[in-house]
């Protein structure tokens, strides 16, 4: 499956899971809760693949300068009726210059959570980051995660220790999609975030009962005014 192709199937899956997806993700995993320390009260705060805008739960405070944005446009419904006070923008990444019509160095912080690990290596996914880090203020700050791949209950979908794997939906025992993932290091995503002139203020794996279930980087823009 080609790079397309792949972005078009996650897009397809999502709509077609979205309320089952939703249903799975009612509260915010308790292991990245302290991305909420690096969001201030009146930061412009972009969040790329919003999903069902759980973010918006996890903040100690209202958050009147939140944007969330989701390939999925059934995702994006369900996050305006739970969120109904907060503007959701649907943006179709099929056009790796996407999202446009945003503004430039606008946003305090931009937080990516869960996303990137769904984007496969190639042209598209450095466009997709780079067009992302125009929008961030200088000094303003992009938190990425993705699922740390490497964990044993994830191993039989990434055979003979391959980058790429795909790894079904369930609702109880049906599959309702079928989700490619890239399997990122953490050195790794260091690197593909320092190539974007983002210094890296914090990175590491986020645990939960003590297995390291996630990867995250924090990056600074480090462009000047």
């Amino acid at each position: 499956m080609n790079e397309l192709n792949i972005y078009q199937s996650i897009k397809s899956g999502y709509n077609q899971g979205a309320r089952a997806f939703s249903d799975s993700r009612s509260t915010f995993w308790p292991e990245l809760s302290f991305i909420k320390n690096y969001i201030k009260k009146n930061d412009k705060l972009l969040d790329f693949g919003c999903g069902n805008g759980r973010l918006i739960d996890l903040l100690k405070h209202p958050q009147k300068n939140y944007l969330g944005i989701d390939i999925s446009h059934q995702l994006v419904k369900i996050a305006r009726k739970l969120h109904p006070g907060y503007k959701f923008q649907f943006i179709n990444f099929n056009n790796p210059q996407e999202p446009k019509n945003l503004p430039q160095k606008y946003f305090d912080i931009i937080t990516s959570i869960a996303v990137f690990h769904h984007f496969p290596k190639g042209q598209r996914r450095s466009l997709i980051l780079k067009k992302i880090k125009s929008l961030l203020k200088p000094q303003g700050r992009l938190i990425i995660t993705v699922w740390n791949l490497y964990q044993p209950r994830f191993k039989k979908f990434f055979p003979k220790n391959k980058k790429n794997g795909y790894i079904p939906f369930k609702k109880g025992n049906k599959i309702l999609f079928t989700r490619y993932f890239y399997r990122w290091q953490k050195k790794q995503l260091e690197k593909f975030i320092q190539k974007n002139n983002l210094r890296i203020i914090k990175s590491g794996l986020s645990r939960r009962n003590k297995q390291p279930v996630n990867i995250f980087v924090i990056g600074e823009n480090i462009e000047e005014k």
